[in-house]
């Protein structure tokens, strides 16, 4: 019934969560700009078409990079450009050359910073490529970094780093930036990041009048901070393959939970993505008897969640998530199994996966977790123990 319960609201909540369309345009290679709505995934990696609707009944369309030089939706603005773009080997141990090996291709490039210099992010998997533009801003130029090795040396160093990097992006900057940023100490620290490339290319365009930080809006990873209080409705039932009984299922029992949520959403897809750490302290006792045998279980735990989460955006300040952990239980304060009256049984570290789903509406949530059978009694030979619950898990984010 409990499993059941679960499933129906994972069922629901999936079919009641909506695909985002947002306002938006796009402009095809003739040069008409379209309003519309677009489907805003945040794109974890750079697109090569999107879907788009002309309005909230049509239905939707799509458009590829072969028809559009031009999008927008949000916060998230990409541009058409026929570039170079250096993209070397994943195999560490065969790039050897410092020196950027140059492809013509023709790439949708993400807006991340427009002014007099503009600056633009391409993602493929692992591979992050920068390049910027100048004057009229119809050429953009990779920003070179290249990682690579010098043949007959290691490829590691011996804090596991790579032997060499080409920096040359550095002097790029430098090259473009030294009538407003002089201190040539600025660029030798910069690293090929998103941050730090975005840093100094506000501070360079901050003043001008077509200044624009998208980035200030886009997608970033966030940590938050929640206290979780909750209750479990748990079933326990103990078993014995070597005593006088087959098993005994104890009565059901509602037992309180008290912990604190660690969560990082990740930056991309619309956040879309989380992970979190549950700690939570709860305790279980109950008797039972089965025949002339009376059976005391005291077992008190923390359980130690570690997942990941899924949000369904409603509004702006509201939102669905369905989540799942992998939890370990730690037993505390002389935990154990009592039979006979004087015979007793430690309980053991053990774990198991929880589900959930739940509903979040500014800084509260309250969720529907389930844990599966958890089998403290495991290392016991002959014993075994299925502890299993429903709980209710309401939330308060601190920051």
């Amino acid at each position: 019934m409990k499993k059941l319960l679960l499933l129906l609201l994972f069922t629901s909540f999936t079919a009641i969560s909506q695909i985002t369309y947002q306002p938006g345009y796009f402009i095809d290679n003739s040069g008409n700009k379209t309003e519309c709505l677009i489907k805003n995934t945040g794109w974890k990696n750079t697109p090569t078409e999107f879907s788009y609707k002309l309005n909230e009944n049509d239905e939707p369309k799509i458009n590829t990079i072969k028809t559009v030089k031009e999008f927008s939706v949000e916060s998230h603005k990409f541009l058409r450009f026929n570039v170079d773009i250096d993209r070397p080997s994943s195999n560490v141990t065969v790039m050897s050359s410092p020196e950027p090996e140059w492809k013509k291709e023709t790439l949708f490039l993400k807006v991340l910073v427009e002014g007099s210099l503009n600056l633009y992010q391409y993602e493929d998997g692992k591979l992050m490529r920068y390049f910027f533009s100048k004057s009229d801003h119809s050429k953009p130029e990779q920003l070179v970094y290249r990682k690579y090795k010098i043949k007959g040396e290691t490829v590691y160093n011996s804090n596991g780093s790579i032997k060499k990097d080409n920096n040359a992006f550095q002097e790029q900057l430098y090259n473009n930036m030294k009538d407003k940023i002089s201190n040539i100490e600025r660029f030798i620290k910069i690293s090929y990041k998103k941050d730090d490339l975005v840093k100094i290319f506000v501070e360079y365009n901050t003043n001008d009048d077509l200044f624009k930080d998208f980035t200030a809006t886009q997608n970033k990873g966030s940590l938050h901070l929640k206290i979780t209080p909750g209750i479990n409705f748990a079933t326990f039932k103990v078993s014995n393959e070597l005593a006088l009984f087959k098993s005994l299922e104890f009565s059901d029992k509602t037992i309180f939970r008290l912990g604190a949520e660690l969560e990082y959403v990740l930056p991309y897809n619309r956040n879309k993505w989380s992970l979190f750490i549950d700690p939570n302290f709860q305790q279980y006792k109950n008797k039972g008897n089965v025949g002339p045998y009376d059976l005391e279980m005291n077992y008190t735990f923390i359980q130690l969640p570690i997942g990941a989460r899924h949000y369904m955006y409603l509004n702006d300040q509201s939102k669905l998530f369905l989540d799942i952990a992998f939890a370990m239980s730690f037993a505390i304060n002389d935990s154990k199994l009592s039979y006979y009256d004087s015979v007793t049984i430690d309980l053991r570290q053990t774990s198991t996966f929880v589900i959930g789903a739940g509903y979040n509406y500014k800084r509260y949530s309250a969720e529907v977790r389930y844990a599966f059978n958890d089998n403290p009694l495991e290392n016991e030979i002959g014993w075994e123990a299925n502890l299993s619950s429903v709980g209710i898990i309401l939330g308060y984010r601190i920051f």
